[in-house]
Parts: structure tokens; C-alpha cells; sequence
């Protein structure tokens, strides 16, 4: 039997490695499905029937306050928690350009804690689904951006202001069927 793993995409997400790292671990014969934001496959789930749901424990949406203790409670009788493992983000780094009169940060929302050291008083912080799509925000107008180091092709008048290794959890559901 082949596995379908739905989680968040594109493929530079750690959602993406995680799975991938789960089949290689398990040994499961599967594949992931990517969505563009985990609201969006929440939205899905009515069609997704036996397939597996893969998500963070520290996941955040990016619109409100609706959080991984919120899906999990929320789904109770959709989703049936099977595992959870421990894996590693990518270095996950503050990225700043120099010269710029941007005064936008991007994030997804369950890193914003990170950015404590910045005056955010003084600067707008836009949320995101994902720290890739983060980084892709920050290249058309951004000032800073939380994002993974793997996405990072750093540029002239741009600097690593802080870089920060962090351990997740990861919680993988059955998705039940109706």
C-alpha cells in the first residue's frame, strides 16, 4: 500500500523534509502531497479519507490565532494522531538588506517569537504560509525575513543577523473518513 503524506509544500519547506525524512525512517512506501498553506489542506480533508496529515506542533496560521493545540482539538473526530518524531528544522536565519526603505518583515507565524531583538514597533510584520514563501516575499519589498538558510542565496547589501537551530515536533495524523 502506497502512503500519501499531505503536508505543506513546495518542496524547500521543512514540512517537505520531514515527510520525506518519516518514509525513509519508517521504511513506508509513500509519496507527499503539498499543499500551499495547511489551511488550505484543512479545507480538504472531507476528500483526504485514510490518507496521513503531517504537521508541526509549533504550526501557527497565518491568519489568526489558530494553532496546532486548535487543529488538534478542533479535528478530533477527523484526525487520529498515529506518531510523532523529533526532526530538526533547516537553520532557520534573520535575513536583513542594508539599503533599503522597506520597513516590512516577513515571517510565518509560528516563528515570530524570533524576532524580539528587532524594534517592531517601528516596522510592519507580514505573515506568510511558510518561511519559503517568507524569503519569496522579502526579495520583492522586504526589510528583514525569517526564512531557512537552505532557501538563503545571499545577496550584496544583505546580512545574517541571527541564526538559530531548532528541534521540532511533528505530529502525523490519519486522516478518517466519513
Amino acid at each position: 500500500m502506497v502512503e500519501v503524506i499531505n503536508t505543506l509544500g513546495p518542496k524547500q519547506t521543512d514540512s517537505y523534509r520531514a515527510g520525506q525524512y518519516y518514509l525513509n525512517q519508517k521504511q513506508i512506501t509513500g509519496r507527499l502531497q503539498l499543499y500551499s498553506s495547511y489551511e488550505e489542506l484543512l479545507g480538504n480533508l472531507k476528500r483526504l479519507g485514510g490518507q496521513l496529515l503531517l504537521i508541526p506542533t509549533a504550526f501557527q496560521a497565518a491568519t489568526g490565532p489558530f494553532s496546532w493545540g486548535d487543529i488538534h482539538y478542533r479535528f478530533l473526530e477527523k484526525l487520529d494522531l498515529l506518531d510523532s518524531f523529533v526532526y530538526e528544522l533547516e537553520p532557520v536565519v534573520l535575513v536583513r538588506k542594508i539599503a533599503t526603505t522597506s520597513k516590512r518583515v516577513y515571517t510565518h507565524r509560528a516563528t515570530k517569537e524570533l524576532l524580539h531583538a528587532l524594534p517592531l514597533g517601528k516596522l510592519e510584520v507580514v505573515y506568510t504560509p511558510s518561511k519559503y514563501e517568507a524569503y519569496q516575499r522579502y526579495l520583492e519589498d522586504g526589510r528583514y525575513a525569517l526564512t531557512n538558510k537552505h532557501n538563503l542565496i545571499l545577496g550584496q547589501g544583505e546580512v545574517i543577523e541571527e541564526e538559530y537551530h531548532v528541534k521540532m515536533i511533528w505530529a502525523l495524523y490519519r486522516i478518517k473518513g466519513e
